[in-house]
């Protein structure tokens, strides 16, 4: 998902990906330009939309490649400060039967 997303272009978003095993990857988000701007421009927006849209929206993204694949947020904004890094974590996975 991520390198075909236009989202996540290089340079623009900072994140790593860790892949435990096949059915089990964390993405560590360093640097959001989208939440550099919602702190900045919108603070009251940035817990609606870390918390709820992108909740949504990761969940969506993963049931696109598998129906089974759950997302579940680790670490979400709004952050206690500047330094509050990363901004957030992610694990996407497939639970086993």
């Amino acid at each position: 998902m991520i390198q075909l997303d236009p989202c996540f272009t290089p340079g623009l978003y900072e994140y790593d990906l860790y892949f435990k095993d096949k059915d089990d990857a964390l993405m560590t988000i360093y640097r959001c330009p989208s939440l550099l701007y919602f702190e900045r421009a919108y603070p009251h927006m940035v817990a609606p939309l870390c918390q709820v849209l992108e909740v949504k929206a990761f969940d969506d993204y993963a049931k696109r490649f598998n129906p089974a694949m759950e997302a579940k947020p680790l670490k979400l904004p709004p952050r206690k400060s500047p330094d509050d890094i990363p901004v957030c974590i992610w694990e996407f996975k497939i639970p086993k039967k």
